[in-house]
């Protein structure tokens, strides 16, 4: 299991960033995807002022508060009885991590080992460096668990039962653990009661017999239905907010008058058998016939004459894609750099003044001054460095470093474009060729000619 959660971060990066990589809380189980976990909040900065001086002054995320979002937090919490390693959360929240924000955004992962229960602090740059985008946290806390959940999976590893709203609650989830959620226990015990139930009444006396007093049956008794099960002192409201959409008095009825018909209507083995056969042989006699027109069109098409002519037309196309991705790869690499010089180039651009003003200053004036702008004066020096290692300096056309990056961006997407497509043909192919062998497995066709 991991319970996820995500929260915005408008102030602060370093703070937070320090916090999760306190090695007394993560014990080196730290790292950092396309930028360095001491100085991340820096490349954060360097990253956003790069994405400002390409598209111009933007409004951000938090628009009705006026806040801008610099970063997110994520946090996957696993269970204690889960068995997990620190090295196995960790790779499991980088995997985590990679598949949600698309390898997109620079982030910092540190695995929290001090508390007893190992969790991921994950905290990620707001504006993609790739493509200077700002992430919009709209209805994202249904998919990022997703991806946890499938991980898990993957890996052994529980998972919460989502209500019906797509969350779930994490003490709910820990009482089911420990053998103690009586709310699992209600609902499991309605849901039989309903497949055996002939009308509310029988429901009502099946549940009795397992000790669950049902009360407010009729409407005019109360708004909700309320379930008293034994042992617990609070009544449970049948609603969706406490049990589930299925769960209130409406939705119980429906689901006892649709078990009902479902009872009266149920065919035996046989008849079941024999209507399945009898729909199959028909949808295939449709869709052979779509099928070998497709064969006879694609031939026609490609020009094929033989079975190997097929599988030779393939070999070219895979051979085709391999050097595709190996030029994708080739200038992504390129990219990458020329990102990061540009990064630098901007930050200092943006900062620059602040650093001339802070030369003019001297003694009390001047700390106050460098206490109120750490964070920039931290970036602008960081960004000078950078460059020196690289032996330029900030004299380097920013525009043209731009224009050199969006150029590259533009003949990435055209490449991938026809791998998409080169890949749809290489698929039409693998079907065609997948089909031709199936016919010529019938006794009336042996030759590899195809007329």
């Amino acid at each position: 299991m991991a319970y996820t959660s995500i929260h915005n971060i408008s102030a602060t990066v370093e703070k937070a960033i320090a916090y999760i990589i306190n090695p007394d809380k993560c014990k080196g189980h730290v790292s950092g995807y396309n930028c360095e976990p001491d100085v991340a909040d820096i490349e954060f900065k360097m990253t956003a002022a790069l994405a400002q001086f390409a598209k111009g002054d933007y409004s951000q995320c938090g628009r009705k508060s006026g806040k801008t979002n610099l970063a997110y937090h994520m946090i996957q919490s696993f269970a204690a009885d889960d068995n997990i390693t620190p090295e196995q959360a960790h790779e499991i929240g980088k995997r985590w991590a990679d598949e949600f924000l698309g390898g997109k955004y620079e982030y910092v992962i540190a695995t929290h080992v001090n508390t007893g229960i190992i969790h991921n602090h994950i905290i990620f740059n707001a504006t993609s460096f790739y493509d200077f985008k700002k992430f919009y946290n709209y209805k994202t806390q249904k998919r990022m668990r997703s991806i946890s959940d499938r991980i898990c999976m993957e890996n052994n590893l529980s998972v919460i039962k989502s209500r019906d709203n797509g969350k779930a609650s994490y003490y709910e989830w820990t009482m089911k653990k420990a053998g103690r959620s009586w709310k699992d226990h209600l609902k499991e015990s309605i849901d039989a009661a309903i497949t055996q139930s002939d009308s509310i009444k029988d429901f009502c006396d099946i549940l009795k017999i397992h000790g669950i007093q049902v009360s407010n049956v009729d409407e005019h008794e109360g708004k909700y239905i309320r379930f008293h099960v034994e042992g617990v002192k609070r009544v449970c409201r049948g609603r969706t907010k406490t049990l589930g959409a299925d769960y209130t008095r409406e939705r119980i009825i429906q689901r006892i008058e649709r078990s009902i018909w479902e009872r009266s209507h149920r065919f035996d083995e046989s008849q079941q058998f024999a209507y399945y056969v009898e729909r199959q042989s028909k949808a295939q006699n449709v869709e052979r016939t779509a099928e070998l027109l497709m064969v006879l069109d694609t031939i026609h098409t490609e020009k094929l004459s033989s079975t190997d002519d097929i599988q030779n037309r393939l070999d070219g196309i895979n051979e085709k894609i391999v050097q595709q991705r190996e030029k994708i790869k080739e200038i992504d690499d390129k990219n990458v750099a020329y990102k990061k010089v540009a990064s630098f180039l901007a930050t200092i651009k943006k900062y620059e003044p602040i650093q001339f003003e802070r030369e003019m200053l001297h003694g009390r004036k001047l700390r106050r001054y460098e206490e109120l702008h750490d964070a920039e004066l931290r970036a602008y020096s960081f960004a000078v460095q950078q460059l020196d290692k690289m032996g330029l300096n900030s004299s380097i056309d920013l525009d043209k470093v731009i224009e050199l990056i969006h150029n590259r961006d533009r003949e990435i997407e055209r490449l991938k474009s026809g791998i998409g497509n080169i890949e749809q043909q290489a698929q039409q192919l693998q079907k065609v060729q997948s089909l031709i062998k199936d016919i010529l497995r019938t006794p009336h066709q042996r030759s590899e000619t195809i007329r």
